[in-house]
């Protein structure tokens, strides 16, 4: 019985002798700064962005008073990966949209204006232009309503679940079919149902949209769907928002 318990109590601390110490928790200011992430307010933060697919690193600068979140894969694992200094695998900033219908820097002990979430990965590429037409296409066929919305210059579609009543999401498209995003392709926007029947809906919740810098940065932002009338100028600021903290300049990037 001894010789079994001894046993076990070996294979136990052996166990535990090969775990990696946890690492602190995702969005905290200990989990940034093993990256490299200070956010004190005057630090200018600098992350490289990585795709081991495909090697893509763009290398991203961000002005000391926009506060900046990382995130490596793998790091909340039992045996958590290594993270490295000014490496990481997505890098998130809030923004703030406000009644000038300008987005800046979230002022702590402050509300002056809606959030905003832009997120940037190290991409695959953009999907052809010929591919999301025909998303769109298909998205188009499976709305069981496609409204216009004059007054935001979008089409509204709206799918539900199969063989039910349930709204499933919002799909919006510019009703200038000439408006595209950085990457050459129709840009289009994606919102949360929020759980409402077509019945009683009561509109969209989250929207969010996306586009590619070409050459290797991907660009998710994400705000609510009360601000959907201001989606032309959010794009264009989100835009030139990448522009001013992108430091890798890849081929054809403005």
């Amino acid at each position: 019985m001894f010789k079994s318990l001894s046993i076990v109590m070996m294979l136990l601390l052996s166990s535990l002798s090969g775990c990696k110490e946890r690492l602190p928790l995702t969005n905290t200011d200990n989990y940034n700064q093993l990256h490299g992430i200070v956010n004190d307010g005057s630090t200018v933060n600098e992350i490289t962005m990585v795709n081991e697919r495909n090697g893509n690193r763009p290398r991203l600068r961000f002005p000391a008073e926009v506060e900046v979140n990382v995130f490596t894969l793998g790091t909340d694992d039992t045996n958590p990966v290594s993270i490295k200094k000014g490496i990481a695998d997505k890098a998130s900033v809030g923004l703030q949209f406000n009644a000038e219908q300008k987005l800046v820097p979230i002022v702590k002990g402050e509300k002056n204006g809606d959030l905003i979430r832009i997120d940037f990965i190290a991409s695959l590429g953009p999907d052809s232009p010929q591919l999301i037409d025909e998303r769109l296409l298909e998205v188009a066929r499976e709305a069981v309503q496609k409204p216009e919305k004059q007054e935001w210059g979008l089409r509204e579609f709206v799918l539900v679940v199969p063989k039910t009543e349930m709204i499933s999401g919002y799909a919006y498209v510019p009703l200038d079919q000439s408006f595209r995003s950085m990457d050459g392709a129709r840009m289009w926007i994606g919102c949360h149902a929020g759980g409402s029947k077509i019945t009683n809906s009561e509109g969209p919740a989250s929207c969010a949209s996306n586009f590619n810098v070409p050459g290797g940065l991907g660009v998710t932002y994400e705000y609510g769907s009360r601000l959907l009338p201001f989606w032309r100028q959010i794009h264009e600021q989100v835009l030139e928002f990448t522009k001013s903290v992108l430091v890798t300049k890849f081929k054809n990037t403005p």
